[in-house]
């Protein structure tokens, strides 16, 4: 979701190396290494948050989230410092829209002027970023995914992560890193595939079509 500048904007994480997720409930960490049969998994370690830290996706107290994200490293026995992260939560929006066909740099454009229509919080106030999922139903349009998390949100987590002593390279939304955890990115058909993922503090139920993500609540 977010290059290594980190406040910059957002970026598709890889699904290899270190992934780490900030829950509700729980923090959980996980190392893989691809090999010739797939990914395989190395270490990973889960610690519950201490109560009062996050609040609705943002965390607010980064520091002892850090000491809790630095001792799940340690239980796992996990020592690179590179972590692709996971965010979720009622700062971070994913919907579906169209324009009409136009080239990327355009649909940045377009975007960045008409976020508010969409966007239930202010746009200056978020990281905005969208993917081009193809053409659209009626002639002349392409449906495209819009992402935005809010500033306070992202920079809650990037603060976390540094006062664990890691590097956040990459910040992904939910609903595109379960894609790629469930090697949907691959499929090459266009069969349909639904997944609920119950949480401690949400819900959310994710519809794909392919190796497109089509709806996300």
């Amino acid at each position: 979701m977010i290059d290594n500048s980190v406040h910059g904007g957002i970026q598709v994480a890889k699904a290899k190396g270190i992934g780490l997720d900030i829950g509700t409930s729980a923090i959980k960490a996980i190392e893989l290494q691809q090999s010739p049969a797939g990914l395989e998994l190395l270490h990973y370690a889960v610690l519950p948050v201490p109560a009062g830290t996050i609040r609705n996706g943002v965390i607010t107290n980064p520091a002892d989230i850090g000491a809790v994200i630095k001792h799940v490293f340690k239980t796992g026995k996990i020592h690179d410092k590179e972590v692709y992260v996971a965010i979720a939560g009622q700062s971070v929006v994913v919907r579906q829209v169209r324009f009409p066909n136009m080239p990327a740099d355009e649909v940045h454009n377009a975007i960045q002027w008409e976020a508010d229509k969409y966007l239930p919080f202010s746009p200056e106030e978020a990281v905005i970023d969208f993917h081009i999922i193809g053409p659209a139903e009626s002639e002349g349009e392409i449906e495209v995914m819009l992402v935005a998390a809010q500033n306070e949100l992202v920079n809650s987590h990037v603060a976390a992560i540094e006062a664990a002593g890691l590097t956040p390279v990459a910040m992904d939304v939910q609903p595109f890193a379960i894609l790629r955890s469930l090697g949907l990115e691959s499929l090459e058909n266009q069969r349909c595939s639904g997944l609920i993922d119950i949480g401690a503090g949400t819900t959310d139920v994710v519809i794909f079509k392919g190796d497109s993500l089509k709806f996300t609540r």
